[in-house]
């Protein structure tokens, strides 16, 4: 049963009728409080329920990748990896947006930037491609595991369409530097022939929660699966690792350790491609993100990064 459009007015302060029915549908018990209201590219909020139950209920923008995306989540969690269970299916709303349930497993704490974070991470990483390797897509599904845009380079010399940002990133200061680096990690990128895999497709440290001596406890962010090559994905998240809710990603010194420890984690070797392709994978989201930055007309710490890496990342895509 498709659940009720009006669910879309969750994030109104009071806990509107249209929910209480979804919840007492689905989990047979209603909500009393809210814990925690949060938006931006989906509507979050944290209810207690009557029975005690303690839960998160997503609204965001209806897109197939998240049939594939809700069945890897689950096929993980029946693995054994941490992350939080699912209540209810993926459901359809009116005026093209998705619901989702999980349970609130409010565990684990972000690690300060340093050496511990690096290794936690990459560790994490490393069980987290492990166990999704496991994993089968269903081949009775389409195939819409479209690119988060984050990690949408396949346009080549076009930035795709912001997932945070009202603007066409194509007619901010077109031809700059920003644009001249993108374009070169974009062509490394569209050059290579490597198998794609599942993967998590933002392993920034505020969806990687760890216990104090750098264990993963929880894993958030199910959204953002990709089917991209491995390196890929390493270096996805070797660029934005250490984050910790701000604008800021790693320096070129601790993304080549960062590599490294995934390499000896999954106790595998990247060939000469697979780094290239790496470098390049991070090296296109921190210009994305810089460009972004341009978009807002704000200020622009990750482009004053990327400015300072510019040429060392550079060096990393040649052959």
């Amino acid at each position: 049963m498709a659940a009720d459009p009006a669910i879309l007015g969750v994030v109104d302060p009071s806990i509107s009728p249209e929910l209480q029915r979804t919840l007492d549908r689905h989990l047979g018990s209603s909500a009393t409080s809210v814990l925690f209201r949060w938006s931006h590219l989906s509507e979050v909020i944290g209810l207690r329920l009557a029975s005690g139950m303690e839960v998160v209920v997503k609204v965001r923008d209806w897109a197939d990748r998240l049939e594939v995306t809700t069945r890897v989540h689950e096929a993980a969690f029946g693995l054994g990896l941490p992350c939080p269970a699912q209540l209810m299916r993926l459901e359809r709303l009116g005026e093209g947006r998705a619901l989702s349930i999980e349970r609130y497993e409010p565990v684990g704490e972000l690690l300060p930037r340093g050496p511990l974070l690096l290794s936690s991470s990459a560790a994490a990483l490393a069980a987290t491609q492990a166990t999704l390797a496991e994993i089968a897509l269903d081949p009775s599904l389409p195939d819409p595991l479209t690119p988060v845009r984050w990690l949408d380079w396949g346009a080549g010399l076009r930035w795709p369409q912001p997932d945070d940002v009202d603007a066409d990133l194509n007619r901010i200061d077109p031809g700059d530097w920003i644009d001249q680096i993108g374009r070169d990690a974009a062509r490394v990128l569209s050059a290579v022939d490597l198998p794609p895999v599942l993967g998590h497709g933002d392993f920034e440290s505020s969806n990687v929660l760890y216990d104090q001596s750098g264990n993963l406890v929880m894993l958030h962010d199910w959204d953002s699966i990709v089917h991209l090559p491995e390196a890929c994905v390493a270096g996805a998240a070797a660029l934005v690792f250490p984050a910790n809710n701000e604008p800021y990603c790693s320096e070129v010194e601790e993304t080549g350790r960062y590599l490294e420890a995934y390499q000896s984690q999954r106790g595998i070797e990247f060939s000469d491609e697979e780094v290239r392709c790496a470098w390049a994978a991070g090296t296109w989201q921190l210009a994305f993100n810089a460009k972004k930055e341009l978009a807002r007309g704000g200020p622009t710490p990750l482009g004053d990064q990327l400015a300072a890496q510019a040429d060392q990342r550079r060096a990393q895509l040649l052959d």
